[in-house]
């Protein structure tokens, strides 16, 4: 039930089976927090950082796999890697860059042209910024969202209808 450090430096490992695995000036600062390695990172209240740098991990059972300064608050919550990401709802999800939300089961992400990205101000949301559009596919055909005008006419950046999408129905502007 003691608290294990592994190694590096200035590490802190305090409560019940918190862990530090390594890296530098991490601090697991409660019980079963664990953080694997980086430099700067803080998990507390069973939660987990994995690595990367100053991330922290600070809501109830709540998840930071890596990147740099990444917040998980929220019970739950979950931020997968990225930059200066925030999933500060119960049960969210964040990741790229900038993207952050205090919302309860929100996926949030963002592609770092806005800091911050907060999305809509609603629980239960699944946010995207996609400069670059966003495509969707299911394996051959897709649907596309053309916010940058790429759209020659037809409908290879619009919406399409039909099984398989083939029946020459659909949505799209030049």
């Amino acid at each position: 039930f003691m608290a294990t450090i592994g190694g590096g430096q200035l590490n802190v490992a305090s409560g019940l089976a918190a862990t530090v695995a390594g890296g530098s000036v991490n601090l697991a600062n409660s019980s079963y927090a664990t953080v694997a390695g980086g430099s700067g990172n803080i998990a507390v209240y069973e939660a987990a950082v994995g690595g990367g740098s100053e991330n922290t991990a600070t809501g109830f059972v709540s998840t930071v796999s890596g990147g740099f300064a990444n917040a998980a608050s929220g019970y739950y919550s979950m931020v997968a890697g990225g930059n200066g990401n925030i999933a500060g709802g119960n049960a969210s999800f964040a990741a790229g860059q900038y993207a952050q939300t205090t919302h309860a089961n929100t996926f949030i992400w963002g592609d770092g042209s806005q800091d911050p990205f907060t999305g809509a101000n609603a629980d239960n949301g699944f946010n995207v910024l996609a400069s670059g559009g966003v495509f969707l596919y299911d394996g051959a055909n897709g649907v596309h969202v053309d916010g940058l005008g790429n759209n020659s006419g037809t409908l290879d950046y619009g919406l399409k209808f039909g099984g398989a999408l083939s029946s020459g129905e659909g949505v799209a502007s030049k």
